[in-house]
Formats: C-alpha cells, sequence, structure tokens
C-alpha cells in the first residue's frame, strides 16, 4: 500500500456545502480504498445534476466508480442512482436485503445487484452491515483502518447505538459520520475519535458541546482521511 493512510472519504451531497460545492437535502460519500485503489459512493444525494457537480470538483468521473451503496431506498439517498447506473451500468449495487428485487426490477440488465442480510466483506477492509430496521430497512458501511472502524451511516433510522453494536463485531470504533436522524444517546459516542453528524442529524449541536474535541463539521465537499 503506497499511501500511509488507509481511506479517503469525501463528502459528494449534503444539506451544506463548502464554497465552490453544491448544496441539497440528501448525503454521498465516496470512499477511496488505498488497499484495492478502488472508488466506491455511499449513497447519491436526492438528485444527479448536484452530485455530479460535486464528483466533478473532486475530479471523479462516473465511470471511475466502482461500487455503490445505497443505505436506504428514501430518494434523498437514492435520487441520483439512476443517472449514474445508466452512464455506468458496469457498478456494483448493495442494498438492504428487503429491497433487493424490488431496485434490481428498476435496474439496467448489466448492473449487479446484491443484497445484504449479514456483516458482509464487500471488497479489501469495506462491509456493509447487517440489514437494520423493520420499517426502513437500512445498511451502513463500515471501514475497517489500521486505528479502527470508521462507521459511514445514511440517516441511522434502525438507530445509532443499534448500528454501532454492529461494527462492534469487527472491532474497536474509530469514527462515526453521517445522518444520525434523532439520536439522542450522546454517552454511546464517548471514547469515540472523531463524530462527524451531518444531513438529517437533529442533535449536532448538544454532541458538539458533549464531545467537543472529537467533534467535526461535515458537509459536501469536505473529506476526511483515515
Amino acid at each position: 500500500m503506497k499511501n500511509k493512510h488507509n481511506f479517503e472519504v469525501k463528502i459528494v451531497f449534503d444539506n451544506n456545502a463548502l464554497p465552490g460545492f453544491q448544496s441539497g437535502w440528501g448525503f454521498g460519500a465516496i470512499i477511496m480504498n488505498n488497499y484495492s485503489n478502488n472508488i466506491l459512493l455511499f449513497d447519491t444525494g436526492a438528485g444527479f445534476p448536484k452530485l455530479a457537480h460535486n464528483l466533478n470538483k473532486f475530479n471523479i468521473e462516473v465511470e471511475d466508480i466502482k461500487k455503490v451503496i445505497i443505505s436506504h431506498t428514501h430518494m434523498d439517498h437514492a435520487g441520483g442512482l439512476m443517472s449514474l447506473v445508466t452512464i455506468n451500468p458496469k457498478i456494483e449495487l448493495y442494498l438492504a436485503y428487503s429491497k433487493k428485487d424490488y431496485m434490481s426490477n428498476q435496474m439496467p440488465s448489466d448492473v449487479k445487484v446484491y443484497g445484504i442480510k449479514d456483516i458482509t466483506e464487500i471488497e479489501d477492509n469495506i462491509y456493509c452491515s447487517k440489514e437494520l430496521g423493520t420499517g426502513i430497512p437500512e445498511i451502513s458501511l463500515f471501514l475497517k483502518s489500521e486505528k479502527g472502524i470508521v462507521i459511514i451511516t445514511g440517516c441511522a433510522h434502525p438507530g445509532l447505538e443499534n448500528i454501532m453494536e454492529n461494527a462492534k463485531e469487527l472491532g474497536k470504533i474509530r469514527a462515526v459520520l453521517g445522518g444520525f436522524h434523532g439520536f439522542d444517546k450522546l454517552y454511546a459516542l464517548e471514547g469515540i475519535d472523531l463524530i462527524a453528524p451531518c444531513h438529517c442529524t437533529s442533535n449536532t449541536k448538544q454532541i458538539r458541546k458533549k464531545l467537543p474535541n472529537n467533534f467535526v463539521e461535515i458537509k459536501a465537499g469536505s473529506t476526511l482521511i483515515f
């Protein structure tokens, strides 16, 4: 591995954005895996035009994306997917098992669709969580870095504490980022090096106040290195 770090996470869709990037309600993150040299996309935001703009700002081509993981099928996370796979039908698509048939019927025939039930390593040191939640089935992404597990969530509808419990099967949690929704069990975040809530998180101010030394603000255009 040439790079000293394991992963780069680039926020390509969020409610807020750095100058030059476009904002919109939703979430999307590029993961550059330095173990495999592959580029993955976790969620696609609410629509393709803003996603494409932000990818371009990072000098990332749609054709370079190897795999797409959809946390859940709400439009603010899957809204850019159809345009994405139309441009690049070689993409591998991962999503909650209970949504596999529903999404497979909408995809171009060349797109390989994988339904996730349990923790699954989809490539070197990158795992999908098990499917959690009943009303809103959801999966998250776990990056296994040398210093611990990095959790990336879409909205954490099943409860961030439940996602964290699942991640602990792989090792100590190093970082949590993404949408936390209404998560309020802030004590569960103690001991985590980096906490970066965005998108739908309703208790961002409380998290920042309780854990100011671990809190990191992220938005479209942000890059985190692990």
